[in-house]
């Protein structure tokens, strides 16, 4: 009995990947209301509403089994959607940054 316990948990270890991810503002820009998320095409899952983002500030780490993450953000009261997925390595801490080289949307 031990046994089958000890392969059902070795078997949901090792099939579960979680990772962490953080964003670290590196531009010249103040992202106000900062979130990631996941989008599936439909909806928009697992929104992290990280805050105000301010210059050369990091969001906390978040725990994600996504493959990819997108991120939006309020600059000067204009929503703008980073157009990139971010991809988070798989079982590593990944840190995202956000540059004014960063592929952004803005819309009105």
């Amino acid at each position: 009995m031990f046994k089958y316990f000890l392969i059902v948990a070795l078997i949901l270890m090792f099939s579960c990947k979680v990772t962490e991810y953080k964003f670290c503002n590196e531009s010249s820009y103040e992202l106000i209301e900062f979130s990631s998320y996941y989008w599936d095409g439909d909806n928009i899952l697992d929104d992290q509403d990280h805050g105000n983002l301010l210059l050369d500030e990091c969001t906390v780490w978040v725990e994600t089994e996504r493959t990819e993450i997108k991120a939006a953000a309020l600059v000067s009261s204009i929503l703008c959607i980073f157009t990139d997925d971010f991809i988070p390595v798989e079982d590593e801490q990944t840190i995202f940054n956000i540059t004014d080289s960063s592929n952004v949307y803005c819309g009105d």
